[in-house]
């Protein structure tokens, strides 16, 4: 039995990311109970021959690519005799399960985990020790690891800003 998974930024799911980590714990046909996989650098991968109809297994992330916030929460799901998988409880947010549209009669590979992260945001607002806006302008500069989007190279960077009035100032891909 053969299932992929496939890592998309929530925010543009035409954007595939490499580097997610999941464990999936179970019975596999080659005696492990436990696997650990990384998406490539077109957001996926691949469990072939290594499911067995009839078992259930349980998939976590447990690396988010830069940038991205980690997916929480467990998917369970059982192995079916036909080849899909059926969720056991509740699917997390940030997971799905898709039949293949290309050939969803072969039973080796014709399901796919569609898993979402969401960009790590961080947002400004200058306030008082009451957390009451404060009007006025402020500068600002914050230094850290931050992602580029298309790439997602990470890169050292020092980004300043200024707020004026009660303006809000949004920072997104940072790690």
């Amino acid at each position: 039995i053969e299932i992929g998974i496939h890592k998309v930024n929530a925010d543009d799911t035409a954007t595939p990311l490499p580097g997610a980590t999941f464990v999936i714990e179970g019975k596999f046909a080659d005696g492990e109970t436990s696997k650990t996989v990384t998406t490539d650098s077109d957001g996926n991968l691949s469990l072939s021959a290594v499911l067995e109809s009839g078992q259930t297994y349980k998939l976590r992330e447990t690396v988010a690519p830069s940038g991205f916030e980690l997916i929480e929460g467990t998917l369970t799901f059982e192995v079916m005799s036909d080849g899909t998988i059926r969720a056991v409880d509740p699917v997390p947010t940030g997971l799905d399960i898709y039949v293949n549209a290309a050939n969803p009669d072969d039973p080796q590979n014709n399901v796919t985990i569609w898993a979402e992260n969401e960009p790590i945001e961080v947002t400004f607002t200058k306030a008082d020790l009451n957390g009451d806006p404060i009007s006025g302008t402020a500068e600002f500069t914050i230094s850290g690891e931050f992602v580029n989007d298309a790439t997602h190279a990470v890169s050292q960077q020092e980004i300043a800003f200024t707020t004026t009035g009660d303006q809000q100032v949004e920072l997104a891909g940072m790690t």
